[in-house]
């Protein structure tokens, strides 16, 4: 009889779960009260866990219309879905971290309160924070409110929206190190006196319609910008807790554009930014742009009475349309030398400071960054002509006795199997084509010459690298290569590297049109078969005319992909094509 009842149950367990994973898993079902009073810890955790374990995810090898398939370099590309938890409205005490793993969204009703009674303990943690959103919450205490995080998986996306956070002893929204390829959406939210309210390690971070009011800190930022990321407000009301001591609102180590946005009030307040994001001396730029904000708030921190405070200086500063009163626009640390700072192409630099109103103290901007001194850059260590010749020879000498790497007939790659009979393909080689690097790195006035040099071995085309990988690398363009599409339309490479770190990315340009398409960019294993369909991917047939572009890529991961596991090429190193060639169907 006793079993009976718990088949029985376990039948109605069931039923009730999968009428759970429909609707929503409801954290009272499991056991939560909600009562101010109850620990919930264990019963939110297990809607959590039932959540996490009911999520369903599809990766799409063959309808996501990638040229190939799904690019190595997307880790996590998926699409997902999964039982939100809800939470009703009431009051929930946790006294450890909440894991949500792989929940996707976490939401409330009636802005249902959840307090960590611990104050050395977060609220959330997760190390699976890719796709996640949390809607309708209200945090209160404990160290962290939303720590979060993931291993740089690329198209991450993560929302905080309509909730609130209270009285943190540390970060009410924290997106930690390693999560680069993530957006982080903060919108319609209320900080109030927490340690700090944002620190960011995403490439992008938007937040909107937010109120803040804090300042419980005594030295240090409220909002931190990591990472080189793109730090975007709009619509903000910041209201500061003065102290005295040295308070700011943003330190930014990216670019940060803030629109419409207030940094305090009534002649009140503490430094809206400090910017420790240095200049890159070319291609790439970090900025800091004010538009039609209110700063009339510098006045409480003695030691940067002023909008904008560099510790170093970003390539643009631009503020205008903004409410300046009793502050500079823009103040320079002393330690920084005018006459020997700047090391940069021409072009690289703005400072702009107009169209603002009120009483600021001086003409707006210092003298120096009107016409900023501009030194020229040291050049990256590149091989010279002897020791680029050397290279050439001992790379040629390396692929002549690594002719076996070619592989077999049966290698595929997006439905697509190796043609290997006479008759069945067209050799694009050094032989019968231009191998050059005549072209401008992207994005420079620099020749690819510069950085790169390429040779050849019998049929096989070898790129040589003339730089260290953490320098600029360049390309080989493969000109003018005729192809007649509707016999020959699939374009198929198989690449090798001589032991060292080595990435490969794949243009193709259309000379009728000009259009490009980016075939692949692989950092992982860049060295097996691959094949792409250019008729399809242009929608062209017949005789066609194209610039193939090869990307020497002097980095890749090894193992995870965070920043201490990139390993770099150094100048000397190369790789080779065993063969670049236009397949039959």
């Amino acid at each position: 009889m006793r079993g009976e009842r718990v088949k029985t149950m376990v039948k109605r367990t069931t039923k009730e779960n999968n009428k759970m994973n429909t609707d929503g898993l409801n954290v009272k079902r499991f056991g939560a009260k909600g009562d101010g009073k109850t620990d919930d810890t264990r019963a939110i955790q297990k809607a959590l866990d039932e959540a996490s374990h009911a999520v369903l995810t599809r990766q799409d090898t063959e309808s996501i219309s990638y040229p190939d398939g799904i690019p190595s370099r997307c880790g996590y590309h998926y699409h997902a879905t999964g039982p939100e938890v809800l939470f009703p409205c009431g009051h929930y005490i946790v006294t450890a971290p909440l894991l949500p793993r792989k929940t996707l969204a976490l939401r409330g009703e009636g802005y249902p309160w959840i307090e960590q009674k611990d104050p050395g303990r977060d609220i959330v943690y997760c190390e699976e924070s890719i796709r996640q959103s949390f809607s309708g919450l209200t945090f209160h205490g404990g160290q962290s409110h939303l720590n979060l995080g993931n291993s740089n998986e690329d198209n991450g996306f993560v929302q905080v929206e309509d909730c609130r956070f209270y009285n943190s002893k540390g970060i009410a929204i924290w997106m930690r190190e390693n999560s680069n390829s993530t957006i982080l959406v903060i919108q319609k939210c209320q900080v109030v006196a927490c340690e700090q309210i944002v620190v960011s390690y995403t490439d992008m971070t938007h937040m909107r319609e937010c109120w803040l009011t804090g300042g419980r800190n005594r030295d240090g930022a409220l909002i931190v910008t990591r990472h080189d990321s793109n730090f975007t407000m709009e619509n903000i009301c910041g209201v500061p807790l003065v102290n005295g001591h040295d308070q700011r609102w943003i330190d930014n180590y990216g670019t940060l554009i803030c629109r419409n946005s207030r940094f305090g009030g009534e002649e009140g307040g503490f430094t809206p930014v400090v910017n420790f994001a240095r200049y890159f001396p070319q291609l790439n730029a970090n900025m800091v742009v004010l538009d039609g904000c209110w700063l009339v708030c510098g006045l409480g921190n003695n030691k940067r009475k002023c909008a904008v405070f560099c510790e170093e200086i970003p390539n643009r500063i631009d503020i205008h349309n903004c409410n300046l009163i009793g502050i500079p626009p823009v103040l320079v640390s002393d330690r920084i030398n005018p006459r020997t700072y700047f090391k940069t192409r021409p072009g690289m630099l703005k400072y702009t400071v107009e169209d603002n109103v009120g009483e600021f103290a001086g003409d707006g901007i210092p003298l120096f960054l009107k016409k900023p001194r501009i030194y020229p850059m040291a050049a990256a260590r590149v091989l010279n002509e002897r020791e680029t010749k050397a290279a050439l020879q001992k790379a040629r000498r390396y692929w002549q006795d690594h002719h076996q790497a070619d592989g077999s007939a049966g290698e595929t790659f997006g439905g697509h199997q190796r043609r290997t009979k006479p008759g069945d393909f067209l050799e694009i080689s050094p032989a019968r084509h231009t191998w050059d690097t005549g072209d401008c790195v992207d994005g420079s006035s620099e020749r690819c010459s510069t950085y790169m040099a390429v040779t050849k071995v019998g049929g096989r085309g070898i790129l040589v690298r003339k730089a260290n990988g953490r320098d600029e690398g360049g390309h080989v363009t493969v000109r003018n290569v005729a192809i007649n599409l509707d016999r020959f339309p699939w374009l198929c490479w198989k690449m090798g590297s001589n032991g060292t770190p080595a990435g490969l990315a794949v243009r193709v340009v259309d000379l009728s049109s000009r259009r490009a398409i980016l075939l692949q960019e692989d950092h992982a294993d860049p060295f097996s078969y691959r094949a792409h369909h250019l008729r399809t991917l242009f929608g062209i047939g017949g005789k066609q005319r194209f610039d193939i572009k090869l990307y020497y890529g002097g980095h890749m991961y090894k193992g995870s992909r965070r920043k201490e596991d990139i390993v770099y090429a150094g100048a000397g190193d190369s790789i080779s094509f065993a063969f670049l060639r236009a397949e039959t169907d």
